[in-house]
């Protein structure tokens, strides 16, 4: 998966297992540029990964993680142990870009639809 990198409109962001990295898509003799590299790996590739508007704090998934990542302060939060979920179907940024949305299918290992929010000021809160 990919995103635009904000004010470099040649440039595109990609979740690696191990980090996020930017490359310029119009200038191959150019090295990527890690954006950030997790404390420890994911277990399994990427799935999903959002940004806020400013790309200084991501959501990311992979089958059976998520992470909530402050690029700035370098804090990393476990979201999916902390809310016990997995099979995350998806991850939305609000109108307001104050929290993201997380939809999983499982929580304590029970199928259903789990959808709540991470407060991207405090996401060390309890959630909603």
């Amino acid at each position: 998966m990919f995103l635009f990198r904000a004010n470099h409109e040649n440039e595109l962001i990609f979740f690696t297992k191990e980090d996020v990295f930017s490359i310029d898509y119009m200038d191959e003799g150019k090295d990527r540029e890690t954006l950030y590299t997790f404390k420890s790996p994911l277990d399994d590739i990427p799935k999903f990964g959002v940004f806020n508007h400013e790309q200084t704090c991501f959501v990311v998934t992979s089958a059976r993680e998520v992470w909530f990542v402050n690029t700035k302060t370098k804090h990393e939060v476990d979201i999916g142990e902390r809310e016990a979920v997995s099979d995350i179907q998806n991850i939305s940024l609000s109108s307001k870009n104050d929290e993201f949305f997380v939809l999983a299918n499982k929580r304590h290992n029970r199928l259903g639809y789990y959808l709540f929010q991470v407060d991207i000021a405090d996401p060390d809160s309890v959630y909603k």
